[in-house]
């Protein structure tokens, strides 16, 4: 056939798996590359050469431990990077200057990893399972504060007691009669009725001997009879009568009694004043002397043994009745531990906090909530709870703000509960009914999906190991304790790598590491979708998947992504156009954490880089720099026609430095790159390649005013074999050549191409003229023209490289293509 012209306009399908270099019939195979390296699409269309990275400093470990990088937005003018290592976090702020700030933190290096965090103003949280929630603040630009969040109520339920002993069973198997043994003095007579867990082994207490010896019913066998101690708990409340001494105000102190009742029915003489008390068989003893018995409302003080069957009594409030049946009474008993400071009591339908136990059967408490009487309430019509934040249950897993709420998720032992604070007080978990008050929720599902992030979009968004959820209030109304809707969205999964927000949706990784999905609500089905943004390009995440996601928007719209392998990966993504094009950036070492921060008008891409330098590994801050201009900058223009803009080059290099010397200098001090060799771009011209001294120093042969020096690395844009029409049908298969190539630059400077065997051809740039002597080369716009030989079957692949310390942008590529049977 006769030769055609075909035009690649734009890279906006990005980089194309391996799998579908066959598909040349989707629509996306004309605007993709075979391989994006150092080099990623832009939402124009083109492909750019990407930013170099300049070198901040080493990490505060930087040859021993890993960091790890979190964003601090205190505005979009004032923003700062945390560098979270072992047992310290540093502040740098925007612009990779000098260190703000070093202040301590509980977070390990094992870790880091794990931290998720949520940001209001100047106020951080920050979670992770083995540590209470941290609250980090920002006083000033180098004072900051990382301690523990003081939470006035923190979530609580009724969890029993863990008590300090290891327990012995006299057998473990299914039956009645089996006595638990503990080695120090830690059951009390209000156990009885409560339920011995261990494991899946699962046992009531039937009988009180003594502090150290009860008696149980095992219904669920146990694996063993020695229980040490923390694996083995007693389960719901003391199985006590209690009775309050006051209903109310708020915030008054009042006692709260613990009493036990006995097998009989008590008569009483009167209902108030001193009294006789009789029960119907003998359960009183000369020790209950000095011991009250309670019942509703009344209290009555024993002073008198009589006899098994009689006491005498003086009432300090008056009984309802004169007559008690067994389980409606009880006498003061033993019920309380001195563990049970701090923990909360619901009781007459209001909430009292344990200021302290004065006794085994009376505890002072302060009034949260008012009760609605004082009564004494029976077994189980109280309950004594306990946070469920601590360390034997672990803490939070994620945090989110969400309609002005403080939000956090999963716990070791409550891994698909969500948490929300009281409305606009974000340190006040106390559980309500009224839509203000905080509220606690369990996903229901039909396997356990422990929670892995929150998201606050539209609605919120639940991301778990197993799913997707998403809660929210009912119609146009928020989540309140007593209005919420918990819905499945999706099935995929989450790996434990923190999702970014782009736009209205949410972008995380599947929980094997390799897709990358983005959940958004659709209006068409009244739900939230979660397309898979690598399905073109599933390749891209092999090296063991990714570990580390951020998200820039100036001045490109770019997702960035960790590989575990230590590559960098990026994908320019804007759904409003249909953008999503994946590229692969390698750098000399392993980039093992990337995050992004605001500066007015752009955002800074930060990375903690780990390097081989004179023989040893070592970790340095680094950021991805899109400005550098070759020639020291004049006085400011004010005249008209404006000035020539000025020529911006890029850092086109890696772990670069860059040195300002109005009177010119030959040698420069790098010793962060010792031993390595360099890239340098001394006033726009690209010198020979040097190797560091051992000093840290190298030498060139002129005088420079502005230099460039840092690692190099080299860009490449492959393009995929053409489809087109022939007369008998597809291209494919055929032999093909292409024998003219233009391509279409912007502000580029050097570049080769290279064909599917390896051969090179350099594509001019340089013009020549009295003007441009002695001068560093200008970047380039336009079209560049070259021509190509030979013919090749089934394939007519180029790539156009840019291995010099130079910018490249390439906009599209005109082959002269032609194809013979």
């Amino acid at each position: 056939m006769a030769r055609v012209s075909l035009q690649q306009t734009n890279f906006t399908a990005g980089v194309i798996s391996p799998r579908l270099v066959g598909r040349t019939d989707i629509d996306r195979y004309a605007n993709a590359a075979r391989k994006l390296l150092n080099a990623h699409p832009v939402i124009h269309g083109g492909a750019k050469r990407r930013a170099g990275t300049r070198y901040i400093a080493p990490t505060k470990n930087s040859g021993a431990k890993r960091s790890r990088l979190v964003p601090f937005v205190f505005s979009r003018d004032d923003a700062y990077m945390l560098e979270f290592g072992d047992g310290y976090v540093r502040i740098w702020p925007k612009g990779g200057g000098a260190m703000s700030a070093e202040i301590a933190s509980p977070y390990t290096e094992a870790m880091l990893a794990g931290i998720d965090y949520t940001q209001g103003e100047d106020t951080m949280f920050l979670a992770e399972t083995s540590v209470p929630i941290q609250r980090l603040r920002r006083f000033s630009s180098s004072s900051f504060d990382l301690s523990a969040a003081p939470f006035t109520t923190t979530p609580f339920e009724e969890q029993g007691h863990r008590l300090a002993a290891d327990v012995t069973l006299s057998a473990g198997t299914v039956g009645t009669g089996r006595t638990a043994t503990a080695s120090a003095g830690v059951f009390l007579p209000s156990d009885v009725g409560r339920q011995l867990v261990s494991g899946a082994g699962l046992a009531t207490v039937t009988g009180y001997t003594s502090a150290t010896q009860v008696t149980v019913s095992i219904s669920i066998a146990f694996t063993s009879t020695a229980l040490a101690s923390g694996a083995w708990y007693l389960d719901i409340s003391p199985q006590a009568i209690l009775k309050p001494s006051e209903k109310d105000p708020v915030a008054s102190t009042i006692t709260l009694t613990a009493s036990l009742s006995r097998a009989a029915t008590l008569t009483l003489s009167a209902k108030t004043g001193s009294i006789t008390v009789t029960a119907s068989t003998g359960i009183f003893t000369a020790g209950d002397v000095g011991k009250s018995i309670c019942a509703d409302s009344g209290v009555a003080l024993i002073s008198t043994y009589t006899s098994a069957t009689q006491v005498s009594a003086t009432t300090s409030s008056d009984f309802v009745s004169t007559s008690y049946a067994s389980g409606g009474w009880g006498i003061t008993d033993s019920a309380w531990r001195a563990e049970d400071v701090g923990k909360y009591v619901r009781v007459n339908g209001g909430l009292c906090k344990v200021l302290a136990v004065d006794s085994a059967s009376s505890a002072r408490a302060v009034i949260m909530t008012s009760l609605e009487g004082t009564v004494a309430a029976p077994p189980l019509a109280w309950s004594l709870e306990d946070s469920v934040w601590s360390a034997a249950n672990g803490y939070p897993r994620t945090l989110t703000m969400h309609e002005q709420r403080l939000v956090a998720g999963g716990s070791t032992r409550y891994p698909q509960t969500i948490w929300g604070s009281r409305t606009a007080e974000y340190l006040d978990f106390t559980k309500g009914t009224a839509d203000d008050e905080a509220y606690s929720f369990t996903i229901a599902a039909d396997e356990v999906n422990p929670i892995s992030f929150l998201a606050s979009l539209r609605t919120m968004v639940v991301h778990t190991y197993g799913g997707e959820f998403s809660l929210q209030g009912g119609v146009e109304k928020p989540i309140t304790p007593t209005n919420v809707r918990i819905r499945p969205e999706s099935a995929h999964g989450s790996k434990g790598v923190r999702p970014v927000t782009v736009g209205k949706e949410s972008v995380f990784v599947q929980r094997a590491g390799r897709k990358v999905r983005a959940m958004g609500y659709r209006y068409d089905f009244d739900g939230y979708a979660c397309p898979d943004l690598t399905v073109l390009a599933e390749h891209i995440t092999e090296g063991g998947g990714i570990v580390e996601l951020a998200w820039q928007q100036e001045p490109d719209l770019v997702l960035w992504a960790v590989r575990a392998d230590g590559a960098l990966l990026s994908c320019t993504l804007d759904r409003d156009q249909s953008v999503i094009a994946w590229a692969e950036h390698i750098t000399d070492g392993a980039v093992e954490s990337i995050a992004t921060i605001p500066n007015g008008e752009r955002e800074e891409v930060w990375m903690i880089v780990r390097r081989t330098v004179n023989g040893a590994s070592v970790r340095y801050l680094e950021m991805l720099e899109e400005t550098w201009s070759p020639t020291l900058p004049g006085a400011a223009f004010t005249g008209f026609p404006p000035a020539p803009k000025v020529v911006n080059y890029g850092y086109t290099v890696d772990c670069g430095k860059a040195f300002d010397n109005v009177g010119g200098a030959t040698v420069f001090s790098v010793p962060h790159l010792i031993g390595k060799e360099v890239d340098i771009v001394a006033d726009g011209a690209v010198q020979p390649r040097q190797t560091v001294s051992a000093s840290g120093n190298l030498t060139i042969p002129r005088t420079s005013y502005r230099t460039l020096i840092g690692l190099p690395f080299r860009s490449e844009i492959g393009l995929l074999t053409p489809e087109v029409g022939t007369g008998t049908g597809t291209a494919q298969g055929n032999s093909m050549r292409t024998s003219e190539l233009t391509l279409r630059f912007l502000d580029t400077i050097g570049a080769q191409v290279y064909d599917a065997e390896g051969n090179e051809q350099v594509v001019p740039f340089r013009r020549f003229g009295p003007d441009v002597l002695d001068e560093a080369p200008a970047p380039f716009t336009g079209n560049v023209r070259i021509e190509t030989l030979g013919w090749d079957r089934g394939r007519s692949e180029m790539t156009i490289v840019q291995a010099q310390p130079l910018p490249m942008h390439l906009l599209a590529v005109v082959r002269k293509f032609q194809v013979n049977d």
